[in-house]
């Protein structure tokens, strides 16, 4: 995690989208089985002015996508889902109004027909906008699996405390144009559309998101898919663990029920060299942030075996070699909870690969009270981080030798506007870095001092940080909500005001304050000048509260755009006057050579030329150069 900024989708995100569509399919059919359920009460998705209006095709009936049910799931950012139904009209169509158009909030949309679930799409509003449209495309279904072929088999392997962790990723490919499904009474008659057989000694078995899909069977070393498989192309994952007893060299055998037509086995560094006969090396791959090397084999046939030999490279069992280089929290506060996301960035000494256990972890991260909806990323769970009995996380491995990084999410419930985010750490480390999103929030913190904020293109961030962490500290973080605002341009004009009579006590209080010279000097210049001369000194003042958090930033940019507007006429029109004067300056100036003596300024008469006094009344005439002067 580096500064907050804009964020563009890191690379690991475009993995995750090739699983979107799976992912929405076990989500909505959880979602649509729990609404018919007898009894079951959902609550609604989050009220307010937007709309999703949508449409339900069916390509080779149109007439089939009237009556059809659609659901909308909401997932917000408190966690809480929210469940929508409805019905499409004559002609397919649907809508679901009064939704709230929350950024945070994300819906899923799909459909359910002939009793299986069809996804449609992720849909999240952008600011201010407040409608959206989709499609959820349906088809007949069948129970005939030959139109359905696996294009991919991806097996990765990485070490776990347990022994090796296994991924499997099956890409199926359905060329027809109906759903293939097979109904739970009609399966133990049927041929699976796909099935896959474990490692040997596989167990806890998972599932993306903790849900089961709804034609899987477990069945002895394996499991068989009976659909729904979908028109196009479409992912099957699933993940387990092999123990792995003493010894370097194991040799496992890989069985494909399913013919492929390619055949990926992805090594960790931490696995070591793998071999399997028929297999040729392939291009290194980069998934989720980690390395792995290739093995490839092409069109492997229906009950095909693979034998996995596999040199496993010692692990050291040292918390020791372990080091925590800096910790990041982003804190994303609103009315209801703080939204906490942490990077811990480690350090691993060279040597073998780290590997800890359930009792006696490589590092400990404890959690502050109340936090809820932990969640990490992909790439964090294959360090092996697990909950410990303390409600916090801990830290199992593989860690190779080097950088790496873990990333957690939580958040911790406001209360009557505040929270006491209290964060202690297991092991001390240099450099703790604080970003709040600064949306009228105050922060205090006697441990952590204030730094200059860090802004982005469309937020601003309280930027915190305190050195050399002990283990075992407590860094104590109190946030609560600014007093209410009424409005833009009445703060702006307030704050606009303060500013104009700071400037003018210290216009004022200068002649007191500085030297006389200094003072006179001042008092003698110009009016423009000395109101120039404050504006610049109301824009230090505005910069200094916007960089303390005394000033939002709205504010700020309206306040600084309009002293500096002024500044800039008040110079230009000094300018000006400094220009005509020069021009009078020039027109008035004396011609050379004898010049007559003005009226006695007393008494009016004109005197001659070589009078030093009047000659009426006797006052002294003043020279021509005293006159210009005086001009």
């Amino acid at each position: 995690m580096t500064e907050p900024t804009e964020r563009a989708a890191p690379p690991r995100c475009r993995a995750a989208a090739g699983r979107l569509g799976a992912a929405l399919l076990v989500v909505l059919a959880a979602a649509s089985a729990r609404a018919q359920h007898a009894g079951f009460t959902a609550t609604d998705v989050p009220a307010g002015p937007a709309s999703i209006h949508g449409k339900v095709v069916h390509p080779e009936h149109p007439d089939a996508a009237a009556g059809v049910e659609v659901v909308l799931y909401a997932l917000p950012s408190s966690g809480v889902p929210g469940l929508r139904r409805t019905q499409t009209d004559a002609s397919g169509a649907f809508a679901f109004e009064g939704i709230s158009n929350n950024p945070e909030v994300a819906y899923l949309v799909g459909a359910r027909f002939a009793n299986i679930p069809f996804p449609g799409s992720r849909i999240a509003f952008a600011p201010g906008e407040t409608d959206r449209t989709t499609e959820v495309r349906i088809a007949d279904p069948t129970m005939d699996p030959s139109a359905v072929s696996v294009v991919e088999s991806k097996v990765r392997l990485d070490r776990s405390a347990a022994g090796l962790a296994v991924i499997e990723t099956h890409e199926l490919r359905n060329t027809g144009k109906q759903v293939v499904f097979v109904p739970g009474p009609a399966r133990p008659k049927a041929k699976p559309a796909f099935a896959a057989d474990f490692l040997p000694g596989a167990k806890d078995l998972t599932h993306p998101l903790g849900m089961k899909p709804d034609g899987l069977v477990d069945r002895p070393g394996g499991l068989a898919f009976f659909g729904p498989i979908y028109p196009g192309d479409q992912e099957f994952t699933f993940s387990y663990e092999v123990p792995l007893g003493a010894g370097s060299a194991r040799v496992l055998e890989k069985r494909f029920p399913s013919a492929a037509q390619r055949v990926l086995v992805l090594a960790s560094e931490a696995v070591g060299a793998v071999r399997a006969p028929g297999f040729g090396p392939a291009e290194s791959v980069k998934d989720e942030d980690k390395s792995y090397r290739a093995l490839e084999a092409k069109r492997v046939p229906e009950g095909a075996t693979l034998d996995l030999a596999l040199e496993l490279p010692p692990m050291r069992a040292d918390p020791s070699a372990l080091s925590v280089t800096e910790v990041r929290l982003v804190l994303d506060v609103d009315d209801a909870a703080v939204t906490v996301q942490e990077e811990h960035a480690l350090r691993v000494a060279e040597g073998p690969p780290l590997l800890g256990s359930p009792a006696q972890p490589l590092l400990s991260i404890p959690l502050p009270d109340g936090a809820q909806d932990v969640r990490f990323a992909a790439e964090t769970s294959a360090v092996g981080l697990v909950p410990d009995s303390r409600g916090g996380l801990d830290v199992i491995g593989p860690l190779p030798a080097g950088e790496s990084s873990l990333r957690i999410q939580y958040r911790v419930p406001v209360r009557d506007g505040r929270v006491a985010l209290d964060r202690a750490f297991g092991a001390g480390f240099p450099l703790l870095s604080v970003y709040v999103a600064d949306s009228g929030i105050a922060a205090e913190s006697e441990r952590l001092h204030r730094r200059r904020p860090v802004r982005t293109e469309d937020r601003a961030y309280l930027h915190l940080e305190a050195f050399e962490i002990a283990p075992g500290e407590t860094v104590p973080l109190r946030l609560a909500a600014l007093p209410p605002v009424a409005g833009l341009p009445p703060v702006a004009e307030m704050v606009l005001v303060a500013l104009l009579a700071a400037a003018a006590v210290a216009i004022l209080a200068r002649p007191v304050l500085r030297p006389r010279s200094v003072a006179l000097e001042a008092m003698q210049a110009p009016a423009d000048r000395r109101e120039r001369d404050s504006l610049y000194t109301a824009m230090r003042d505005l910069e200094d509260d916007f960089e303390t958090g005394k000033v939002a930033e709205p504010d700020y940019r309206t306040l600084r755009e309009e002293l500096r507007g002024r500044a800039l006429v008040l110079l230009q029109a000094e300018r000006d006057a400094e220009r005509i004067a020069g021009e009078r300056a020039r027109a008035h100036k004396a011609p050379s050579g004898p010049s007559s003596p003005a009226p006695c300024r007393a008494c009016g008469a004109s005197p001659r030329p070589e009078d030093r006094f009047c000659g009426r009344c006797g006052a002294p005439l003043a020279r021509p150069a005293e006159l210009e002067a005086s001009a």
